[in-house]
């Protein structure tokens, strides 16, 4: 009876402890839980007028709008009851060198980070001489948060 009790309050603790760990970890650590999320092909977009910086989509009514001011084709569709879009944009750079990637996005009790690496050319590479609009675009998990952006920038490693 006496090993049962001991070996019952064993493993009541060893729970107790990898319970503790795992909020522990998650809560203290200020590292956020990860939000998978899949990237979003904008497949007749005209990235060219769109402006510069992030732009986020919750909604049907948001989505629509912002796809008729820059595209002549109808807007892909995306189930909002689902899904929170997410879109970067850098605008009219020279030539291919430039990118942008979301590497992360990490959901906290009171907001989303998204993380995003930008690609510069690197110095005395070559590149063809083409005019871009690097853009990355992604779907996370419905979320009503505010939305933060973190980019980093780093050369491009040819």
């Amino acid at each position: 009876m006496k090993r049962r009790m001991n070996l019952g309050c064993i493993c009541l603790i060893i729970a107790a402890f990898s319970l503790s760990g795992c909020a522990t970890t998650v809560g203290a650590s200020g590292q956020g839980q990860p939000l998978e999320f899949e990237t979003f092909l904008l497949n007749g977009l005209h990235p060219s007028g769109v402006p510069v910086g992030w732009q986020v989509m919750r909604n049907e009514g948001e989505w629509e709008n912002f796809w008729s001011q820059h595209s002549f084709k109808p807007a892909p569709e995306i189930d909002f009851n689902k899904y929170t879009l997410i879109m970067v944009f850098l605008g009219r750079k020279p030539n291919p060198g430039y990118s942008i990637k979301i590497t992360d996005v990490r959901e906290y009790r009171d907001k989303v980070v998204v993380k995003a690496v930008e690609t510069e050319p690197q110095p005395g590479a070559l590149y063809a001489q083409v005019i871009v609009y690097p853009y990355d675009a992604i779907l996370v998990p419905k979320t009503d948060k505010p939305i933060e952006f973190e980019v980093t920038k780093e050369d491009d490693q040819l």
